[in-house]
């Protein structure tokens, strides 16, 4: 299944995927981040039960620390 992931198309190696699957096969950590699928905002705790659909477009933001 195509994806786009802050705007670069990916390809899963399945048919079906939770977003929660999809951030842990792609980021070392979960932390500090926000996530918007197809321009919504999805909190945390819905990351297990939001299933992703063909080219949904997936934006990741993560905090930065430092000064």
């Amino acid at each position: 299944m195509k994806l786009l992931l802050n705007n670069k198309e990916i390809e899963t190696s399945v048919d079906s995927i939770s977003l929660s699957q999809l951030l842990s096969n792609n980021y070392e950590t979960l932390r500090g981040m926000a996530v918007a699928v197809n321009n919504k905002l999805v909190s945390r705790d819905k990351w297990d039960r939001t299933k992703l659909n063909p080219m949904d477009d997936v934006v990741v933001i993560t905090a930065a620390f430092g000064g």
